[in-house]
């Protein structure tokens, strides 16, 4: 009974010493009560399974001898238990473990003497307590392997306040991306409950050059667009811009690329003549089955849409939030070869 209380009590405990900056003490019951969270979710779904076989099966002969001895419903118990660990397992390996998804897009618009670039699209690093400087680090690891001319981040680049972030040195390793063209980023709804200001003025201090509800023309010759997050009048007295008066100034006969976190109104992108739309927000349910529901909110949960001439892409994330666990999802980092032709 003591050991159940602990766990379920770990993650507020951890989070309420959060709040009062015991940073090396809150990281423990942090870690343990992220990993029940997920532990539970899936011993929940596995109880609902065998009432429902139990239902169904009621007047089996079979089931009925099974119920009648302890020793069996303790083994049934074990089964459950093994099985929900075992899933945890392999989707905590799965979420620090980014893949690479490499996709080609052509652009029907031209940049002289540029055929070709390679972004590097990394979304919802999601960097806090359990997000620290070891697993940002293999990310930026990764990114740098593969040379990108241009890395854009879609948002939730932190999880919450800097407090935490700034005790592991959770952003240091950011420091060390390389791009040809610049690393880029916008807001997300996580920047906002962490403080806008305060998670935004961190950020720009560790090399990401945040577009917040502004734009600019980058080298070879594209535009880079970037909008504050959907929840900014939630979290903030902050109104983000129409994306019709964000483009104001804009040379529409260049390539345009739209960061916006959240990946709603879709269609906004293709009348505003964007060319290619990156979001993130989602995380494909990241657990296993929610990702069901994520399906039915957006459009477009995860992958690729074409709309018109308007490209489209919604990343899973290479972080997460909550439980460091993905059973829905994979960790990926999206490696986008851009072509410029007619």
């Amino acid at each position: 009974m003591y050991f159940m209380l602990f766990v379920i009590l770990s993650y507020p405990i951890g989070r309420t010493l959060e709040g009062f900056e015991f940073y090396g003490f809150s990281l423990p019951f942090i870690w343990i009560g992220s990993f029940w969270l997920a532990f539970m979710l899936y011993i929940i779904l596995h109880l609902a399974i065998i009432d429902l076989l139990r239902w169904v099966l009621k007047n089996n002969h079979y089931i009925k001898s099974f119920r009648s001895h302890p020793h069996h419903r303790f083994l049934l118990f074990l089964l459950v238990v093994f099985i929900s660990s075992t899933v945890i397992v392999g989707g905590h390996l799965n979420a620090i473990s980014p893949s690479f998804k490499e996709i080609d897009i052509n652009i029907e618009k031209e940049i002289p003497g540029t055929e070709k670039i390679k972004i590097a699209v990394v979304s919802d690093i999601h960097m806090s307590a359990v997000i620290g400087n070891q697993r940002v680090k293999r990310i930026v690891n990764a990114i740098n392997s593969t040379a990108p001319d241009l890395i854009l981040i879609p948002g939730d680049i932190v999880d919450q306040k800097t407090g935490s972030i700034i005790w592991n040195k959770a952003g240091e390793p950011l420091k060390e991306l390389k791009s040809t063209f610049g690393i880029y980023g916008v807001t997300g709804n996580h920047e906002f409950i962490g403080g806008v200001e305060q998670t935004s003025s961190y950020i720009e201090k560790h090399g990401v050059k945040l577009l917040r509800d502004s734009y600019t023309l980058t080298e070879p010759g594209l535009y880079i667009v970037g909008r504050e997050d959907l929840t900014s009048s939630r979290f903030s007295e902050i109104r983000r811009k129409d994306l019709h008066q964000l483009l104001i100034g804009v040379d529409k006969s260049k390539p345009i690329i739209l960061l916006d976190h959240q990946p709603f109104f879709l269609d906004s992108a293709r009348v505003n003549g964007i060319d290619l739309q990156l979001s993130g927000h989602t995380h494909h349910g990241q657990l296993w089955p929610t990702n069901f529901i994520t399906e039915m909110i957006y459009e477009l949960s995860w992958g690729y849409l074409r709309k018109g001439n308007t490209h489209y892409y919604v990343s899973s994330g290479v972080g997460g939030w909550g439980p460091p666990v993905r059973t829905g999802s994979p960790s990926e980092i999206v490696l986008i070869n851009l072509y410029f032709r007619k």
